[in-house]
């Protein structure tokens, strides 16, 4: 599969892309409005989604269902339903740019037009690889929503932007953007989406990892580096391969990031981390950040099969015979196999500068990360929880209480009086924040903590209950509030609030 041209997109004014963007939105394309249209697919499994969805919009009417099919599945449509969909846009001016192609169907785009909340991108059919464009999938979604900080920031940078995606909806907060890619191809799409959502305020510049921001700053920092093992042989994919075993490029971009931030500054970076027996993730990081000048925490989802993720990548890559199929998966999973890679684990690794002590590297257990609805608000909540946790006295000192949506049970092994019990931290289904099995004293722990005005008046009052000294309960219990403040059964709050 060969990728379209697109020597001719400079042609179109930008003036007439703009214009698209305006009649699009004006149509209502918006996440919220082609969501049902786009999950018509149900369950289906996503390399057959797309033509039981396109199915689905061919029966479907209004012009939200003509857009979807002509800019985003790529499903011509006739003439009179392309200007129906196009506006004032006009049909000759797209088609000559090679935006859009015309057949004995009618109408398509020779891209892939991807809808972010109210914006738009261009980019490619992955499976072209080679110097393919990556758009819009649920990683790009959940890296966009981490990334947006809560308040207005001055100066933003997303690396290896593709079709700008994250970028785009950094421009939302941010006084000014720099979108960066290796691959030309990529800055020429990210520009016309740029133009189609009429942005003022980012900067496109062509380069490898911080070499076209050298000596800049900035207040925010997101990156999904390509992060996938490449094996010998394999096509040539830009967006893909992140070296032989997958995480070469991303040490790297975390050992460029020291002098990167600003004061307050924070980096998100979305990666699937190679695992195996040799390949400890904090001492991976903190050895590529070489530095205690960073606080890093690792929101880790929980690892994926080596096998499950070699059949995805690729099924993803031919989805065209099964002995195809074969050869792919097998070639996949050898070299993972050769290199040592025993299962891949999706992370988003945050980046902050360290303040009033040494910086340092812990990971977080998370039931889930692409998907997730991880907020700017979230990630400074674990850094002001783990701010506290690092400090013995100020543990002892804060004021921490049990969330209202968190839930402490007690399961038994099974229906007799004598079996065995285990106590298991429960979260909603939404929340990122991974359950698990916790130490039996934990409840008897935080129910004396939620109820007092500190962490060390409830241990005393466990001490003096058991009448054992208090120090030593200081001393045996503190390690388990820590621990419980790190996993989110515990966080900040006031004295009144219990």
């Amino acid at each position: 599969m060969s990728l379209p041209d697109t020597s001719k997109l400079s042609s179109v004014p930008d003036p007439a892309w703009r214009a698209l963007g305006v009649r699009l939105r004006s149509i209502d394309i918006t996440t919220a409005t082609t969501a049902p249209l786009l999950q018509a697919a149900g369950n289906v499994h996503p390399l057959m989604r797309k033509a039981v969805t396109r199915w689905h919009l061919r029966r479907a009417e209004g012009l939200i269902p003509l857009a979807l099919r002509m800019l985003v599945f790529g499903d011509p449509i006739k003439e009179s339903d392309a200007r129906a969909v196009l506006g004032d846009v006009p049909l000759s001016l797209l088609v000559d740019a090679g935006f859009l192609v015309r057949s004995d169907a009618g109408f398509a785009s020779a891209f892939s037009v991807g809808v972010l909340d109210d914006q738009y991108l261009v980019y490619d059919d992955l499976r072209s690889f080679s110097d393919a464009v990556m758009g819009l999938s649920d990683a790009t979604v959940t890296l966009a929503r981490a990334a947006l900080p809560a308040a207005d920031v001055k100066f933003a940078l997303e690396l290896g932007c593709g079709s700008g995606a994250v970028a785009f909806v950094l421009s939302k907060r941010a006084a000014r953007v720099v979108a960066t890619d290796v691959n030309p191809r990529a800055l020429e799409l990210a520009r016309v989406g740029i133009a189609v959502n009429g942005l003022q305020n980012v900067e496109l510049r062509l380069g490898d990892l911080f070499e076209p921001v050298a000596g800049e700053r900035f207040d925010v920092i997101a990156s999904q580096p390509p992060f996938i093992g490449r094996p010998p042989g394999a096509a040539d994919a830009t967006f893909l391969y992140g070296g032989s075993v997958g995480d070469e490029l991303s040490v790297r971009l975390l050992g460029e990031l020291p002098g990167r931030l600003s004061a307050s500054g924070r980096a998100v970076l979305l990666i699937a981390w190679p695992l195996g027996p040799e390949r400890s993730l904090a001492q991976r990081i903190s050895r590529a950040i070489s530095t205690d000048e960073l606080d890093v925490a690792v929101l880790q989802a929980p690892p994926t099969p080596i096998d499950e993720h070699c059949a995805e990548y690729a099924a993803a890559a031919v989805a065209r015979a099964d002995e195809v199929f074969e050869k792919g998966f097998d070639q996949q999973r050898d070299h993972f196999e050769r290199v040592g890679v025993a299962a891949l684990s999706t992370s988003l690794t945050v980046v902050q500068s360290a303040r009033r002590r040494p910086g340092s590297v812990v990971t977080i257990p998370c039931s889930r990360i692409v998907g997730s609805a991880i907020t700017s608000a979230d990630l400074t909540a674990f850094f002001e929880a783990r701010a506290i946790a690092s400090d013995p006295q100020a543990l002892a000192a804060a004021t921490l209480r049990v969330p209202s949506d968190t839930m402490i049970v007690e399961e038994r092994t099974g229906l007799d009086d004598e079996d065995a019990t285990a106590l298991y931290v429960r979260f909603p289904a939404t929340s990122p924040k991974a359950g698990a099995r916790v130490p039996g004293e934990l409840l008897k722990v935080v129910s004396y903590i939620h109820l007092a005005p500190t962490v060390r008046d409830g241990l005393h009052q466990i001490a003096d209950d058991e009448g054992a000294p208090r120090e030593g309960a200081l001393q045996k219990l503190l390690p388990i509030v820590r621990d419980a403040l790190l996993r989110g059964v515990l966080v900040p709050g006031s004295p009144d609030a219990a």
